[in-house]
């Protein structure tokens, strides 16, 4: 099948398709009726439909996150190649392993050391493969290797381009072979020395990542650490080198800036008892250095892991005065408060909710004091802050109006209600929020009335509760919307869109007056636009509304 295609693409996106197509990701080809159907396989399977006219490209689709009706995708390049070459493949016409065989030893041997010499990536492959045979190495002597792996994948450039990622990942999983296999032969030195270096080398590297190559590579060396841990849970050297590996990224958070989670191998020393004044000691002072920071994202980690400890050496003084000290923080105040009510300290924990929405207005910790307002039968103070989330958040605002109108009778209910939709119509974002209260209410007329100019989805969406008395109306907002619409649309997505809104009319419309009266404007546009026409035919019968 000859298709003038490449000019479709950008030629960075071409390169990857065709990375993709080489890689044997391509599957489930199907052409008939001038389309091609295909699965690729990235990280999930994508689906690939591409539709032919005058055996041209006129649209393609996936079902990737980047699609786009103006720039295809890779995967819609594989899928193309893959139909390229359907006819060009050639089968190997020779066995390898007989060639081998025939070849003399010294020079096989020769032609080895040879390539093994010249080519460092290849060389850590063999020695990842035959470690046993190789002397150990020490610390330096593996960073050294390790980043020139790193600079090869690079080419010497410092960057890690798309192109390059599979190199870097091949070299990364050679080091990590061999550290697996030094846990087999109880050399935990060397494992450690290999998962260290490569977590370390993470913060200096340039990558693209696109396909969590890293994300990869950090899990497995995490596992190693893991892995060393479970043969070692008692005080020795190399669990002591780990821990202090742990610990220097507690005080420092580099490797945690790149989305590298190490700090939670301290559930293994805490929960086994191990080094735990050294712990305490760390996680202390990096506390207390957070306070300088606007945001730090293990607060609430780290207290946890010092109230283990706290409690492991029964001081319950010095683990309540950690959680006042940290109550600024919002998941340390829900903790807090929630210890101090079963201990049955109810104004304790009000007071210190209280302190922590001063800076933080967090809906959650509100919804906590709410709670305890309501349990503790404080009604007006239940009032007040059931008010204060409804008009502060649009987060539950529903939820909060629902809790509100349960406060008042059905007299004085008829009033509050218009007065509290009259403020929240004057509020940024509570359009939705106003239209579910109407819903609510039943106050269909005020529903109609405030969405009749919003989007088809918001219409519909509503559509429902209001198709009984304003079944014309919304008949004719529909054909309005199509029409506008139909206007602008020039590629396949469009179309299907406008193709579906259509269906959905003729769905609603009984009389089929509006049906009839859309299609008689949107005939000429139908009749001249063959890709229009057919994703209308996908979903309607078109010959029972109009004859093109």
């Amino acid at each position: 099948m000859n298709i003038n295609w490449k000019d479709l693409f950008n030629p960075i996106i071409l390169k990857r398709g065709y990375d993709y197509y080489k890689e044997n990701k391509v599957s489930n080809i199907d052409i008939s009726n001038n389309q091609i159907f295909g699965i690729v396989n990235g990280k999930e399977n994508y689906f690939v439909t591409i539709d032919l006219f005058h055996n041209k490209i006129d649209s393609a689709e996936c079902t990737c996150p980047y699609d786009n009706p103006t720039s295809y995708c890779k995967h819609i390049a594989a899928v193309l190649y893959y139909v390229e070459n359907m006819n060009n493949k050639e089968e190997n016409n020779y066995n390898l392993n007989n060639i081998i065989n025939k070849i003399n030893e010294k020079e096989l041997k020769k032609f080895l050391l040879n390539i093994l010499n010249n080519d460092n990536n290849l060389l850590n492959e063999f020695r990842s493969k035959f470690i046993n045979y190789f002397p150990k190495l020490s610390y330096e002597e593996y960073e050294r290797r390790i980043y020139d792996a790193i600079r090869n994948a690079s080419g010497g450039s410092g960057y890690i381009d798309y192109d390059s990622v599979s190199v870097y990942s091949r070299n990364m999983c050679n080091f990590i072979s061999e550290a697996n296999k030094a846990i087999k032969e109880y050399d935990y030195i060397t494992a450690f020395n290999i998962a260290k270096i490569i977590l370390k080398s993470i913060t200096r590297i340039e990558i693209d990542d696109s396909y969590g190559t890293v994300g990869d590579i950090t899990d497995d060396c995490i596992n190693i650490l893991y892995s060393i841990l479970i043969n070692n849970l008692f005080e020795c050297e190399i669990t002591k080198n780990i821990l202090n590996f742990i610990l220097d990224e507690v005080r420092t958070g580099y490797i945690s800036n790149y989305g590298v989670e190490i700090t939670v191998l301290l559930d293994m020393f805490i929960n086994n008892n191990l080094y735990l004044k050294d712990i305490e000691k760390t996680l202390q002072d990096t506390l207390k250095e957070s306070k300088k920071k606007d945001y730090f994202y293990k607060r609430y980690e780290y207290i946890m892991y010092l109230y283990d400890i706290y409690t492991y050496f029964k001081e319950i003084k010095k683990r309540e005065n950690l959680l006042k000290e940290y109550s600024f923080d919002e998941k340390v105040c829900l903790f807090y408060a929630n210890y101090l009510l079963e201990n049955k300290r109810v104004n304790e924990a009000i007071n210190i909710i209280k302190d922590n929405i001063k800076t933080t207005n967090s809906l959650n910790v509100k919804n906590k004091l709410s709670e305890i307002y309501l349990e503790n039968k404080m009604f007006d103070e239940y009032k007040n802050i059931l008010y204060d989330m409804l008009y502060s958040d649009t987060r539950d605002a529903l939820i909060n109006y629902k809790r509100i109108k349960k406060l008042y009778n059905e007299e004085q209910w008829d009033k509050e209600k218009l007065i509290i939709i009259d403020k929240l119509k004057k509020l940024k974002y509570y359009f939705d929020v106003v239209n579910d209260i109407y819903v609510e209410e039943k106050m269909y007329n005020e529903l109609f009335l405030n969405i009749k100019d919003a989007g088809y989805s918001t219409i519909t969406s509503y559509e429902k509760y209001l198709l009984k008395d304003y079944y014309n109306d919304l008949i004719s907002i529909y054909i309005s919307l199509i029409l506008n619409e139909s206007k602008y649309a020039n590629n396949r997505r469009m179309y299907s869109s406008l193709a579906s809104k259509a269906k959905h009319l003729i769905d609603i419309d009984k009389s089929k007056k509006g049906v009839n009266y859309l299609f008689k404007e949107l005939s000429n546009m139908l009749r001249n636009k063959p890709a229009m026409l057919d994703e209308f035919n996908k979903m309607i019968d078109i010959s029972k509304y109009c004859t093109l």
